[in-house]
């Protein structure tokens, strides 16, 4: 994500200081300092790595574009703040956004209010939501940013396809073996789920360590990228293996319980799928 200064520093290149040294008396930091930000926008892609500039990624243009209009602009969108907003492109709950951003709800309802008392986010009846009507931009740069993390992020693989990442941690599926820990499906048959034959391998970077609440997390989120319901199957024979063992999500308890009511749920599978599977686990 980006710091508050590394935002402010947009603002004062589009201003027009063009040198480290007027940079700095705008920052209002130290030469060094300055230099320090300036590598580390280069390093993700939104400053020329060669001149003082923006560079000619579509989402370093827009973010530009939505800091000229000040630098109180950055109170929306620095650190945390915008792994919320990235949440949002899709209205979500505020159990939603915390699954999928790691983000506890206590501190999520404070960043939420300071983006909802700013305009940028709409609390409809539980749901929040970009405010595209004030913050039209916004959404562009989002979608353009998420795209570009999603292809560019330089911690995988070139050939690598990443499911979920922040600053921390990153989460992705490659064919090629690497060096990074293996999670999700990758390592179900460790929690005794068998038969799991899939060419894909599935890493997570940057964490020391997946508990088994992790590795079904890690599971969930793959399954709703890929939008596969034979994935999420297999994350129902491993729930059903290891229940009373680590803690789901609501969400997906909720959905569980439903399916083996005998309910239809879009892009699930059935209980007779999963009864049909159950040699998977006994």
């Amino acid at each position: 994500m980006f710091t508050e200064k590394e935002l402010e520093l947009l603002y004062h290149l589009y201003r027009g200081d063009s040198n480290v040294d007027s940079l700095s008396g705008s920052l209002g930091i130290s030469k060094p300092e300055t230099y320090r930000i300036i590598r580390e926008l280069r390093r993700k892609d939104v400053l020329d790595p060669d001149d003082l500039c923006i560079s000619r990624c579509a989402f370093a243009k827009r973010l530009m574009f939505i800091m000229s209009e000040g630098t109180g602009m950055s109170r929306f969108l620095r650190d945390r703040r915008l792994d919320v907003l990235l949440s949002i492109t899709e209205p979500r709950t505020i159990d939603s956004i915390s699954y999928d951003t790691g983000i506890s709800e206590s501190y999520l309802r404070k960043i939420l209010s300071i983006q909802i008392q700013g305009g940028m986010v709409q609390n409809i009846n539980g749901v929040y939501r970009i405010n595209d009507d004030e913050y039209p931009e916004v959404r562009l740069f989002l979608e353009s940013y998420k795209d570009h993390r999603e292809m560019s992020d330089p911690r995988v693989p070139r050939m690598a396809k990443i499911i979920r990442s922040n600053d921390r941690e990153i989460l992705y599926s490659s064919r090629e073996e690497t060096d990074d820990e293996l999670t999700a499906f990758s390592v179900f048959e460790g929690y005794g789920v068998k038969g799991m034959n899939y060419d894909t391998r599935y890493y997570v970077k940057g964490r020391e360590g997946s508990s088994i609440d992790d590795v079904f997390n890690d599971a969930l989120a793959v399954a709703e990228k890929e939008n596969d319901w034979r994935l999420r199957m297999v994350s129902e024979l491993f729930f059903m293996k290891n229940q009373g063992k680590f803690a789901p999500p609501v969400r997906f308890l909720i959905t569980h319980n439903r399916v083996m009511a005998g309910e239809h749920v879009k892009g699930w599978p059935s209980k007779q799928d999963i009864d049909d599977r159950m040699w998977m686990i006994e």
